[in-house]
């Protein structure tokens, strides 16, 4: 059971070493950033079109973990100055939240790896380890893996903080020019559309994507 326990912890890691290679782009995103177009903006990026981390997943549950999973952005534009950054919370929310809702089919991945299945872990084992039933295994598997998630994300987003940017901008001919900030993605000025929206460049090679969509909050 000690050993399960410490493959199981070696799977997390892995599951969690390709969403924090994610991780770092999103960061280096939140370090972008007369008509009023001053307010608060959120964008939604798609884990899967930050880069290729999910077609590099070796199992199911990563895979879809990074093709399901969305990050936000958020960016607020007073009358001079503008700041980027990802909503930190909701993103450790959403990670609880997936990894809650498919436990069972992390739990069947990791055994599967290490040619175990489910049947395998009997309540007489479980007793044996110290526990009143392979469920109470479980129980506490889950939790523990909770935690941990919990806890590497909030150092992943304390190490992100620093990036997040701000600085000053103008407004030209419909364009958003950004003075300082977003050389890192080439992001150097955003396109204002008729429904109030502002679409970022990105010119950045590591990413699928060549653009973000910021949409006005209400």
């Amino acid at each position: 059971m000690g050993h399960f326990r410490k493959e199981r912890i070696q799977f997390m890691r892995k599951f969690l070493a390709l969403f924090m290679a994610s991780m770092t782009l999103i960061f280096a995103l939140a370090a972008c950033g007369q008509k009023d177009i001053s307010g608060d903006y959120t964008a939604t990026v798609k884990m899967s079109d930050i880069n290729d981390a999910a077609e590099k997943a070796d199992d199911a549950i990563t895979k879809g973990f990074m093709e399901n999973m969305n990050v936000t952005l958020k960016m607020n534009l007073d009358k001079k100055n503008y700041s980027i950054s990802l909503d930190s919370d909701k993103l450790i929310s959403d990670v609880k939240q997936y990894a809650t809702d498919h436990f069972d089919e992390i739990v069947d991945e990791a055994l599967k790896q290490q040619k175990m299945d489910r049947s395998q872990i009997t309540d007489d084992l479980a007793k044996k380890a110290g526990y009143d039933s392979a469920q109470a295994f479980y129980d506490e598997l889950k939790n523990q893996m909770l935690k941990a998630m919990e806890d590497a994300m909030k150092k992943e987003v304390a190490k992100g903080i620093d990036t997040n940017s701000k600085g000053s901008y103008k407004v030209a001919g419909g364009k958003v020019i950004f003075a300082e900030g977003g050389s890192k993605l080439g992001l150097g000025q955003g396109q204002i559309n008729k429904d109030g929206s502002i679409t970022i460049k990105i010119s950045d090679s590591q990413l699928k994507i060549d653009h973000i969509d910021f949409v006005k909050n209400n």
